[in-house]
């Protein structure tokens, strides 16, 4: 009996080995996009000429009207599945970015790593991933068709006043852009976890946790639990999707919530602490796509009377229409973002309840693709930027343009 036992082990152990040594160990495979864009564009200010100091202090230029950028995206993927059906991934990103901007054109404006993180599971059992990564609510969330450049590239062809810092980087704890109305404004390229359930009758759930919020980083340089003087802590966000295709129409919703805990010590933007939600429909059919979105985010700086805090408080919503036959493709779209903005006291604070600052676009694009990964493109746009209460010395300073952008967007 005790000869059966031993050679029964050993058969065990045998076959166990033997199934391990027969899963593919991991492969890496790289992929990627590049965009090489060319754009005519015209802008005017309502602040004071280049020449003077308030132009200058206030962000007031005088432009060119053509503009060329560059955008390279490169994926490094690493992946296998177990024996039990388990999918494991390790996925690098890494962004290479040239706007042409100058005087710095001898070396790219950004080369950086933009996500690496991990991820396990399969679609019986939902996926976790863990790392360097955007909330899950990205990859979820519904919104508003486009087939040109996107509402989120209009920034880089006409100026944003510097004073608005809510629509570029300014407020401690880093850049602080939205232009979208997914979570990417509560977690972004931060060191999370997420988990993402299977589908059950076409719905979905989707969690995320940052424990640095948007930010990597303890404090100034160090690695740790999150210096909310600088960054928010404990992110977190819940979305629920449903997805569905009945006799040709497809439909796609999502609805999600989240927050974040901020600094006591009234800081701005980013590192207050904050509530968002977010809703986006999208539905499909006969080569026509119909689909809108909205986000809306609270934090707590207009509860504070700490003159000159810079108020994320507001929303943003798209709709827009796209349709498809072919090789050929066109869309029409609307943006709208608003924010509080600078939070006064006495009865300035009164005036800046209301949201100050807003960024208007509308494009008209269209796309036809070459081949296989191979899209040329073109998007005509108008932008505008509205600003107020935010800089004594020009309190009214708006940008407007309108732009043609042609080029070609490239997957590999």
């Amino acid at each position: 009996m005790k000869k059966r036992l031993g050679m029964s082990a050993v058969a065990v152990v045998g076959l166990v080995s033997g199934a391990a040594h027969a899963v593919e160990p991991l492969k890496l495979g790289v992929s990627g996009n590049m965009k090489q864009w060319f754009g005519v564009v015209n802008q005017t200010t309502s602040g004071a000429p280049y020449t003077s100091a308030q132009a200058t202090a206030t962000g007031g230029r005088d432009y060119a009207n053509t503009g060329l950028a560059s955008d390279t995206e490169v994926y490094f993927k690493a992946s296998t599945t177990l024996d039990n059906g388990l999918e494991i991934e390790a996925r690098v990103e890494i962004d290479i970015v040239d706007k042409g901007n100058g005087a710095a054109n001898s070396t790219p404006q950004n080369v950086a790593v933009d996500e690496e993180w991990a991820s396990i599971g399969s679609a019986k059992y939902g996926k976790v991933y863990a790392g360097v990564k955007e909330s899950i609510n990205v990859s979820m969330h519904n919104e508003a068709p486009d087939v040109g450049i996107g509402y989120g590239d209009v920034k880089e062809w006409i100026h944003e006043p510097s004073g608005m810092v809510m629509f570029g980087g300014g407020a401690v704890g880093g850049g602080n852009d939205w232009d979208f109305t997914s979570f990417e404004a509560l977690i972004d390229d931060s060191a999370s976890i997420s988990y993402i359930t299977p589908q059950f009758y076409g719905l979905q759930l989707g969690v995320s946790f940052a424990p640095n919020g948007q930010g990597n980083t303890g404090g100034a340089g160090t690695i740790g639990p999150a210096n909310r003087a600088y960054h928010q802590s404990d992110a977190w966000d819940a979305t629920l999707a449903y997805t569905r295709e009945f006799n040709g129409v497809t439909f796609g919703a999502d609805a999600g919530i989240g927050g974040a805990q901020g600094s006591t010590s009234g800081q701005s933007g980013l590192t207050s602490t904050a509530n968002v939600w977010n809703a986006g429909m999208k539905i499909g059919y006969a080569g026509f796509t119909l689909g809108g979105a909205f986000l809306g985010y609270n934090d707590d700086l207009s509860t504070r009377s700490t003159s000159g805090a810079l108020s994320l408080d507001g929303n943003s919503w798209n709709a827009g229409l796209s349709y498809e036959n072919g090789p050929w493709a066109v869309s029409t779209m609307f943006y709208h973002e608003e924010h509080r903005g600078s939070i006064g006291t006495g009865d300035n604070k009164i005036i800046t309840s209301q949201k100050a600052e807003k960024f208007n676009t509308y494009l008209l694009s269209g796309k036809y693709t070459l081949g296989p990964g191979i899209d040329a493109k073109a998007t005509g746009f108008y932008g505008e930027y509205l600003g107020r209460n935010y800089a004594a010395a020009n309190t009214n300073y708006n940008t407007k343009g309108t732009g043609l952008v042609t080029g070609i967007d490239l997957t590999f």
